[in-house]
């Protein structure tokens, strides 16, 4: 299990994010996420990518994994993390939250599922759409989606597919409704036939 994060721990990070503490802030993400995953249990290897991930060292650390999961809160990093595991036919599995909405998607390279560069060939601007920070989230919105990612994860790695492959979840907490849209392939779209290109941007990009 690899953890990528450059970040440290702030206090307004405590109440949706649950391996960390009071007491930790100040400290690097990723590396105290490594140490609790780890005493949580001992049998499995976990390592603690402490790095901005960018267009340069992307490949290096995506390569060496079965499964991607995206658990970022700005669009230029889901694009870029999206980009990559297309380049490196690596399957992602990408969670959005947005205050008490979320969604889940599966994606997998060379499946007739499509892309997000199927929709949107430019990255959409986060100034444009607003974050967390903007609007606030809650910390059991990110718990509720997280836990289906996971869950999610789990299946794709022991059967190759799941319930977000084929369509998007999308959740309303609440109003406690939710939704499934088909995912669908442009049939001129670059990425899905294998044609990726990884800008490389003087931006520093977060994850």
């Amino acid at each position: 299990l690899g953890i990528v994060d450059f970040d440290k721990i702030d206090i307004s990070n405590i109440h949706r994010q649950p391996l960390f503490s009071p007491n930790l802030v100040g400290e690097m993400k990723a590396m105290v996420a490594a140490v609790k995953l780890q005493e949580i249990n001992p049998f499995i290897k976990v390592k603690a990518h402490n790095l901005r991930l960018d267009a340069k060292n992307g490949e290096t650390v995506i390569k060496d994994y079965d499964l991607i999961l995206d658990c970022t809160d700005n669009m230029q990093t889901k694009f870029l993390v999206h980009d990559l595991c297309f380049k490196l036919r690596k399957p992602l599995i990408s969670a959005s939250v947005y205050k008490e909405e979320g969604q889940i998607r599966t994606f997998k390279p060379g499946s007739d599922e499509g892309c997000l560069r199927c929709y949107s060939k430019a990255t959409p601007d986060d100034a444009l759409l607003g974050n967390c920070n903007d609007f606030g989230v809650l910390g059991a919105t990110t718990q509720i989606l997280g836990s289906i990612q996971a869950s999610e994860a789990i299946h794709f790695l022991n059967e190759g597919t799941n319930a977000t492959l084929g369509k998007t979840l999308f959740m309303n907490l609440k109003t406690l409704t939710q939704i499934q849209i088909k995912n669908t392939k442009h049939a001129e779209c670059s990425v899905c036939q294998g044609n990726v290109e990884i800008k490389i941007s003087e931006l520093e990009v977060g994850i």
